[in-house]
């Protein structure tokens, strides 16, 4: 069995953006026509003039355009605000059906329990927390290799259990999130050094914060991502950091975490 959801999003006590609603925009755009937006949901002429009514009295900018006949015909078409509401509506939706699926695979429907209902919905101390997509998987009997390409271009190689790969259902073009801790990032002047770390990412200084006892260190590795370092203050002196400098953040692919 699986968890299966819809959900409204609402405007006071109103109903404003509902799923059949946003398949009836979404073929107005396509075709450019509410009469054949309607037939191809299937829902009458008049419902479909009832809803769109009914959405730009509720909504804040209007939904459709319309266009008089000339030498092309007239007809109606999405107004850029109303793009931008199907577009946000499905990434709801996406974010919403990888939870649910999340908490099908730890479900016991015989007693009604929730396995590790606590991880599920705890929020996480690490700072570095960057979107992706896998591109490639090397699974092992024990470990899988997963390899990560951020939303900035860089590249970052993980090391967790087959189990958990199998677990988080991962696959090469998945969206997943990287997650690191901020003492798990080492920094080195160079690329050329002899370590067993994996990850050996590029970046810029571009904020450092020092104590009596450490300091943090934030790069620009790409695509307006930043990962952050805490180190030693002598360790950070003796690397002279310092801001617009090029350094590199060293990271272990077992320190790498994947979630979803």
């Amino acid at each position: 069995m699986e968890l299966v959801s819809n959900f409204i999003i609402k405007s006071g006590s109103n109903d404003f953006v509902l799923q059949k609603r946003i398949n009836l925009l979404k073929e107005i755009d396509k075709t450019g026509s509410i009469l054949q937006a309607a037939k191809n949901i299937p829902m009458s002429y008049k419902a479909a003039w009832d809803t769109i009514d009914l959405m730009n009295n509720l909504s804040e900018k209007p939904l459709i355009e319309r266009k008089s006949g000339g030498k092309n015909g007239g007809g109606s078409f999405l107004s850029e605000y109303g793009k931008t509401l199907i577009k946000t509506y499905e990434n709801i939706v996406d974010i919403q059906k990888r939870f649910l699926e999340q908490i099908s695979k730890n479900v016991d429907f015989d007693s009604g329990n929730i396995i590790n209902l606590e991880r599920l919905t705890m929020q996480i101390s690490a700072r570095n927390v960057f979107s992706g997509k896998v591109e490639s998987i090397k699974n092992g009997s024990i470990n899988s290799d997963v390899l990560v390409c951020l939303n900035g271009g860089a590249k970052i190689s993980s090391t967790i259990t087959t189990t958990s790969a199998q677990n988080l259902g991962l696959e090469v073009k998945k969206d997943v999130k990287v997650i690191i801790k901020s003492s798990s990032v080492m920094i080195a002047n160079s690329e050329d050094i002899a370590i067993s770390a994996r990850n050996i990412i590029k970046g810029e200084i571009v904020n450092v914060v020092k104590d009596e006892i450490s300091s943090e260190t934030q790069l620009d590795i790409g695509g307006g991502q930043i990962l952050t370092a805490i180190i030693t203050q002598n360790s950070a002196q003796k690397l002279e950091l310092k801001e617009g400098k090029v350094v590199y953040g060293v990271i272990k692919s077992s320190e790498v975490m994947i979630g979803l």
